[in-house]
């Protein structure tokens, strides 16, 4: 009986730790942090659950956050060493935090498992620096242009189409306007709005033949004349044409230019997707889309990084290659999905405004990949602002932007 009873007592006390190492495995879930923008907010949820769902043993923290000090913040976050384990990073900012050494390199990791030609070209391309890969697109955006119907009706203009030149976009626009009353074109030109001055400024650019740098970007070419072309044709919408509103200098996309657009003040603006989301607020609006003119624009989106002081390298892959599933981007993307197989399977992707988009992806470049091109593209815009303004030409533009970024590039 006795020795009946002590293998009972030990039997309980194995299964007392064995219950309790479960308890203790189960409790001790990896946390992983995640930081994106504030228009995540509404997926958030759903993404913290399906993530969970296919990866039980992670718990997921996702913190979306606001535009103003996020890259800022990302960065004395990063040098600080509490950094999340995953960060939503624009495309234009990798160049500059890679090669400051702040981010981990995901090629090994990532890359290899992954197909370039199933991601927008000019996020997956953006989200290399000097060959590695430091980031795995989470948004691919293209350059759009938004025209307003009832402008153009009123004016008597047909709509624009693919297939549309810089040239039939200035017909279009001279015919709209009446000077102090609206408006053929709204363009950003503020040094608080870069990414949107660089969506105004590249389809010209690079409709006219222009380039910022040479191949090897050794050297900006933006004192080229097919360059000076395009500074010349951006900057006349506002200096002799006047075809874009009087203070456009200071003009932030979001903040100036859509409420004209939406008050039938401005007839036509470029942007990406967040364009659209901001239009469906106005129900008796009527506007649409189409391919930028000349079929060319600046390919634009965020990407997924793991900073180099991160608590959970390896672990952070698994979030990376889940979110890179078209199945994934499909369900839960908030922006436009970097996966263009996406594209295909759900709603919105796949309705025709939608669609306009992928269509304009196809044929989308990239800003250049320098450490510094943060400092380069201060440069351009402040120049930009001197030709709007009457200070310089464009072709001394041209040649002092030269001057100045050339430096950058050694």
């Amino acid at each position: 009986m006795k020795k009946n009873l002590l293998v009972v007592v030990v039997l309980v006390i194995i299964l007392g730790l064995c219950f309790s190492s479960i308890m203790v495995f189960a409790a001790e879930k990896i946390e992983l942090t995640l930081w994106m923008g504030s228009w995540w907010g509404e997926k958030a949820p759903l993404i913290v659950k399906e993530f969970e769902k296919a990866y039980p043993q992670y718990k997921l923290n996702m913190d979306c956050l606001p535009i103003n000090g996020y890259f800022d913040n990302a960065v004395t976050a990063i040098l600080g060493g509490s950094p999340p384990d995953i960060l939503d990073l624009d495309i234009t900012q990798v160049s500059s935090f890679a090669a400051r050494n702040l981010l981990t390199d995901l090629t090994p990791d990532v890359e290899s498992k992954l197909k370039a030609a199933d991601f927008a070209p000019a996020a997956w391309n953006t989200s290399h620096y000097k060959g590695k890969m430091y980031g795995m697109p989470s948004r691919g955006s293209a350059t759009i242009f938004f025209y307003n119907k009832e402008m153009f009706d009123d004016a008597g203009v047909a709509y624009p189409k693919e297939g549309w030149t810089c040239d039939d976009l200035l017909v279009m626009a001279k015919k709209i306007t009446v000077p102090g009353q609206k408006y053929g074109f709204g363009i950003a030109a503020d040094l608080s709005d870069p990414s949107n001055v660089m969506t105004s400024f590249t389809s010209p650019l690079w409709a006219f033949g222009g380039e910022f740098l040479n191949a090897d970007e050794t050297k900006c070419t933006l004192d080229q004349p097919n360059a000076v072309k395009a500074i010349t044709w951006w900057t006349e919408l506002y200096t002799k044409y006047k075809v874009v509103p009087e203070g456009s200098i200071g003009y932030a996309m979001s903040r100036d230019v859509v409420p004209l657009f939406t008050n039938n003040k401005v007839a036509m603006f470029p942007a990406t997707m967040s364009g659209i989301a901001n239009l469906e607020k106005y129900p008796n609006l009527k506007w649409d889309v189409v391919v930028p003119p000349n079929g060319v624009g600046r390919g634009g989106g965020w990407t997924l990084v793991v900073p180099v002081t991160a608590k959970h390298k390896k672990e952070a892959m698994d979030y990376l290659l889940w979110f890179a599933k078209p199945e994934v981007q499909a369900q839960l993307c908030a922006r436009e999905p970097s996966n263009l197989n996406a594209w295909a399977m759900a709603e919105p992707w796949n309705t025709p405004m939608f669609q306009v988009i992928v269509k304009a992806s196809q044929s989308t470049k990239s800003l250049p990949t320098i450490g510094k091109w943060g400092e380069a593209q201060t440069i351009i815009i402040t120049e930009l602002q001197k030709v709007l303004l009457g200070q310089k030409t464009p072709e001394q533009a041209g040649k002092d932007m030269v001057s100045l970024i050339d430096p950058l590039l050694k």
